[in-house]
């Protein structure tokens, strides 16, 4: 048989259409196996809650109205108004660090949507990305409504999570 196929198609397209039929059947699972779910929800500044762990696990802090310096990534992004007083925690925002500090893992319950994220490693803030990147990963589960973020690095010095909560889930604190 020559270069032409028995279809009158060339080599070259038959390699070609078998390229395009092999990177369907390898990005199908991938695209079934992404987070369904994942969303990040923009939000006013009057739902906006801000949270922030140290690590080791120095328990909850509260960034506060306008939080500053250089120390704070969520301000350094643009993110300066929140509602403060409360860390959420244990209803609406679980927590979890990991034994060597380098992980930190936020569970948001139902109704509490994901605005950003940012993983503190060493002196570098890094920012949620979409779809995401290696040290700040968000997941939504379209069937139960929870959020689970994960923040990880080696030299994790803190991690940031700002959340917006509806009108049905708002603290009295």
């Amino acid at each position: 048989m020559d270069a032409q196929g028995a279809a009158g198609l060339s080599r070259r397209d038959v390699l070609k259409r078998s390229a395009v039929v092999g990177g369907l059947v390898w990005i199908a699972p991938t695209i079934l196996a992404g987070p369904a779910g994942a969303s990040v929800v923009t939000c006013p500044a009057n739902r906006r809650y801000a949270i922030k762990h140290g690590s080791p696990n120095t328990g909850c802090e509260v960034p506060g109205t306008n939080p500053g310096g250089t120390g704070n990534c969520a301000a350094q992004a643009g993110f300066t108004e929140f509602q403060s007083g409360c860390c959420l925690e244990p209803t609406l925002v679980r927590f979890v660090a990991s034994a060597d500090g380098t992980t930190h893992t936020y569970t948001l319950a139902a109704g509490v949507g994901f605005s950003q994220g940012f993983a503190k490693c060493g002196n570098d803030c890094h920012r949620h990305e979409e779809p995401h990147n290696e040290f700040v990963i968000e997941d939504r589960d379209s069937v139960t409504g929870i959020t689970t973020v994960v923040m990880t690095c080696s030299s994790l010095s803190h991690s940031e999570l700002v959340v917006c909560l509806d009108g049905s889930n708002l603290p009295v604190c």
